[in-house]
């Protein structure tokens, strides 16, 4: 009986050590195909998550961007290639040409073909785009460049009354970061960046060797943007300006904000409500979608992943489609709508997980003072989601409709009109719908 029992005790012990043993041994790289290479490649997707774990909009290079000011991310950006001398002469120039927006247009052009010109087009037109103002074939090039890496961007260029002239106002780089949100600034400035240290070290490598902050700036003047008037007398401007960014960021360490992959963090909900949801309300209505959204959407379609319906062809232009893709892709509830399907399933489903009903009962009136980030909410034919309090953001809930994508708008056809809206900051109320006054149901994730 006793050496029955040391035998088991040792088998058992056998099988624990293998058990441990297994669970510290690295989990293999899933492999790839070629085919799957190939369309990562063609389509700039450079991480790869086989359990499908959310679009991070990311692209991964060699400048690293960081900070929580457009002008602490593009010092930092310079300074992974340059000296701070050098760096401060660049950004003296950089403020005069474009005010830190990666999508700037050049002013009087914007103004002469009235957001009309085709910015991949005659390369002989002088019409300046981005942080340096790159025009004639180097607008075209640098455009090429960014397309090449993550195509959804370019949407940022093609919307100058959105992103570089808004309501009357020039838009500058502080103002752009708010609106586009953080993923979509440093990605541009990353790739802008790397354009420049191309065009630096090759066709304008004379600037690697200047030493101080005057003659970087005069270089950059003179031979990289070259103005009519090109002598450095006639911009003394950009030599101070130039000289302030070299005394307050020389030796300058960001405590926060950005990284070298500009990647959403898995989790971040009010993050990815900022990348997927336009901050302001549209009237319906409007279908363009923000680039993010619109390249997780694609994603998603490829991997047969809900994305809810489609207005016009335009997929995700739907109220469940675009919270199953936030709460998924935002790693808030990445199981979310396991049964792919619209409202009423989603309801079911939230309730099936365990998921609480906020309101006392399904019939009362949510108490608006205890929603969090990430509470659902349910009326028949309708979901949308509570955001919080989020800076920029004019709305504390994000929500889409698919209407019926007549076109039509309420004061054309106000008994028929078209309800269909992109993801969005939303008015619906907290409390009742608003014509058949039903009460709004919330459910919070356990």
């Amino acid at each position: 009986m006793f050496n029955r029992s040391k035998s088991y005790l040792k088998t058992l012990a056998i099988l624990l050590c293998s058990f441990i043993f297994a669970l510290t041994m690295p989990i293999p790289i899933h492999a790839l195909t070629n085919a799957q290479w190939d369309f990562f490649n063609a389509n700039g997707i450079y991480y790869y998550d086989p359990q499908g774990g959310g679009f991070t909009g990311c692209y991964v290079g060699d400048i690293t961007v960081q900070g929580s000011t457009a002008a602490e991310k593009i010092w930092t950006g310079l300074t992974t290639f340059l000296t701070d001398e050098q760096a401060a002469g660049v950004m003296g120039n950089m403020v005069s040409e474009s005010g830190f927006n990666p999508v700037r247009h050049e002013m009087s052009k914007l103004n002469e073909y009235k957001g009309n010109f085709d910015l991949f087009g005659n390369p002989s037109v002088s019409y300046g785009i981005g942080l340096i103002q790159w025009s004639f074939g180097r607008r075209i090039n640098l455009l090429e460049y960014i397309k090449s890496k993550n195509s959804s961007l370019i949407t940022y260029f093609e919307q100058p009354y959105q992103y570089s002239r808004n309501n009357g106002s020039e838009v500058y780089g502080d103002k752009f970061l708010q609106l586009a949100g953080e993923s979509a600034f440093d990605q541009l400035v990353q790739l802008e960046l790397e354009f420049l240290k191309s065009e630096l070290q090759t066709k304008f490598s004379g600037f690697m060797n200047t030493t101080s902050v005057y003659d970087a700036a005069k270089f950059f003047l003179e031979k990289v943007e070259i103005p009519q008037n090109p002598y450095i007398e006639a911009h003394m401007n950009r030599v101070t300006q130039a000289e302030e960014f070299y005394n307050k960021y020389h030796g300058f360490t960001p405590s926060s904000g950005g990284s070298s992959s500009s990647c959403t963090p898995s989790g971040n909900f009010q993050q990815t409500v900022l990348n997927y949801a336009w901050h302001q309300h549209y009237s319906a209505p409007y279908t363009d979608r923000m680039p993010d959204y619109a390249a997780a959407v694609a994603k998603r379609n490829q991997g047969g992943k809900y994305v809810g319906g489609s207005v016009n062809g335009i997929a995700g232009i739907d109220c469940g489609g675009f919270v199953t893709t936030l709460m998924q892709d935002s790693g808030f509830a990445p199981d979310y709508n396991g049964n792919k399907g619209g409202t009423s399933v989603q309801e079911q489903w939230v309730k099936d997980q365990g998921w609480k009903l906020l309101n006392g009962s399904p019939n009362t009136p949510i108490d608006t003072g205890i929603l969090q980030p990430g509470d659902v909410a349910f009326t028949t034919g309708h979901t949308f989601v509570y955001v919080g309090n989020i800076t920029d953001f004019n709305g504390v809930i994000a929500s889409a409709s698919i209407g019926n994508g007549n076109g039509k708008t309420k004061a054309q056809d106000k008994d028929n009109y078209d309800t269909s809206r992109a993801p969005m900051a939303g008015t619906e109320s907290l409390v009742s719908e608003y014509n058949s006054h039903e009460i709004v149901r919330w459910y919070r994730k356990n």
